[in-house]
């Protein structure tokens, strides 16, 4: 956990990437895996998958204000859901 490797891929995050310190979903998506990028020559570029990961979250968030957000989980998978917030009264 000393190396200068494992130091390199602690200090990535997204607010150091570009393209993805002003995105509205970079809390969310977190520009994953830093592996696949730097394969590709810089771990500060966007994610490969970018416009997929925001359609997918885009698509959660509106099943989830729909009140459909049994369809956002594996099946029996909200049985083991806490709520930490509840908009809804």
């Amino acid at each position: 956990m000393q190396s200068w490797q494992f130091k390199q891929i602690r200090s990535r995050f997204v607010e150091k990437i570009p393209v993805c310190n002003t995105c509205l979903f970079r809390n969310i998506c977190g520009a994953p895996c830093p592996a696949e990028l730097h394969s590709l020559g810089n771990m500060y570029k966007k994610a490969v998958f970018c416009e997929f990961y925001k359609e997918i979250i885009a698509y959660a968030f509106k099943l989830i204000a729909e009140g459909k957000e049994k369809y956002c989980f594996r099946e029996n998978g909200l049985e083991n859901l806490v709520y930490e917030y509840s908009l809804r009264r």
